[in-house]
């Protein structure tokens, strides 16, 4: 399948989606009930935001395992600007790989790689671990995440060891959040430049400072309470 001019169309069903002349999807079944899809396309775009020469792979194999792997050139989602960004996908069974790379071409100032491992177990519980080697480059700063583990069921939310981190700084999340009064999460500040919150908004307010201390959210259900103890320069 290979689109004309839509933007007539789009605008009628969904306004603000864009799609570039001459995308093309291809699926293909062969003997072996293997799913091979592919979508290549110049530009797809919801308002502000777009996927720049995207292309998209996916297999799925008698519906045991999928694998799925997307590139484009550039992505702008939220006011961020992500180049050269990879996505890779892998699910067999119960387990869930999955990759994300981006760099900024033009500096090299701003680039990650997260690598998780997802695992759903009996009784409806989803077991999600991020993995030694992620970290996240910005504005030229090197942060590294220590392997942390969240676990899911439809009662609580555990999370364990999550630590985000540059040289001195660092930001840490520990905790529970349930329907049980005592579970709580810990937020742990040490030397932590604030001034990377910019970077994640579309309009930057300039914060500056370093903080430390701590922040604890408890009750968050039914009457949520939050202590914290935080000191700034």
């Amino acid at each position: 399948l290979e689109t004309f001019n839509t933007m007539s169309i789009c605008q009628m069903l969904v306004p603000g989606l864009y799609i570039m002349d001459s995308t093309r999807v291809n699926v293909n079944i062969d003997r072996n009930d293997k799913l091979s899809a592919s979508l290549n396309s110049g530009r797809l775009a919801m308002n502000a935001n777009y996927l720049k020469d995207l292309n998209l792979k996916l297999e799925v194999q008698s519906g045991k395992a999928a694998l799925a792997e997307l590139f484009s050139k550039n992505i702008r989602f939220a006011g961020m600007r992500m180049d050269s960004s990879r996505f890779s996908f892998k699910a067999d069974r119960n387990t869930i790989d999955a990759n994300y790379r981006f760099r900024n071409d033009s500096t090299e100032e701003n680039k990650a790689e997260i690598l998780t491992r997802t695992s759903l177990l009996p009784g409806k519980k989803v077991s999600f671990n991020l993995l030694e080697g992620s970290g996240i480059t910005l504005e030229g700063e090197r942060w590294r995440f220590n392997p942390a583990n969240v676990f899911l069921t439809d009662s609580l939310i555990a999370v364990s060891d999550f630590n985000l981190h540059n040289g001195a700084q660092s930001f840490s999340l520990n905790g529970n959040v349930s329907r049980y009064e005592p579970d709580s999460l810990n937020f742990r500040l040490k030397d932590f430049d604030i001034g990377i919150v910019n970077f994640f908004l579309s309009k930057s307010f300039n914060f500056q400072g370093l903080f430390s201390g701590n922040e604890v959210i408890s009750d968050i259900y039914r009457a949520p309470k939050v202590f914290f103890d935080i000191t700034g320069d």
